[in-house]
């Protein structure tokens, strides 16, 4: 009998935590605002056309998952695939392309993130950028053919770039402006201007 409390208790905490880990991720399937701290945003399909900026996130420790999916602009200036500004502990990762913004991810005063196995090409500007941003981890992203830079640090320190490709940029591939102590390890930078 004591054995069979046991096995439902035990039976009792996972589906618990089950139920929580399902309930923290929500499916989206338009461009908007991610503003619940500490959720898991999970994009569900494509999001082609977009005038404007598709993902804005307002809070902390959020992950944005592409899912392997797509977003598209309309090569608008001052747009932006993903905008985070003031933000810390957050993870973008999984999107299938990011193209024909101004920026692909702009990360501006943002620390204590990770953005991961992204590919952001033919944006009208940079694919991913860093201003004033740091301790940060870019790794398994590829950023070509934007016309800028495929990746920009701009006042960046302390950030850790690794496993990136980098490649046909009308500028650079990855571009450092004022930033120290940064790391880059394995990343591939070809035939940019």
């Amino acid at each position: 009998m004591k054995n069979k409390k046991i096995f439902l208790v035990v039976v009792l905490i996972f589906s618990v935590v089950f139920a929580l880990n399902f309930a923290s991720a929500v499916s989206i399937t338009t461009c908007q605002t991610l503003s619940t701290a500490g959720a898991t945003y999970v994009l569900q399909n494509d999001i082609t056309g977009i005038v404007g900026t598709c993902f804005t996130i307002t809070a902390d420790n959020i992950i944005l998952d592409g899912n392997g999916h797509i977003i598209s602009g309309s090569d608008t200036l001052i747009t932006y695939g993903v905008y985070i500004s003031g933000r810390n502990n957050l993870t973008i990762k999984n999107f299938k392309n990011i193209t024909d913004f101004y920026r692909g991810i702009y990360l501006k005063t943002t620390n204590n993130s990770l953005i991961t196995n992204n590919t952001v090409n033919s944006n009208t500007n940079n694919g991913i950028e860093l201003s004033t941003s740091s301790n940060n981890t870019l790794t398994n992203n590829t950023v070509n053919s934007n016309s800028q830079y495929g990746i920009y640090l701009y006042s960046s320190s302390n950030n850790t770039l690794k496993n990136n490709i980098a490649n046909s940029n009308s500028q650079y591939g990855i571009y450092l402006y004022s930033s120290s102590n940064n790391t880059l390890k394995n990343n591939i930078a070809n035939s940019n201007n």
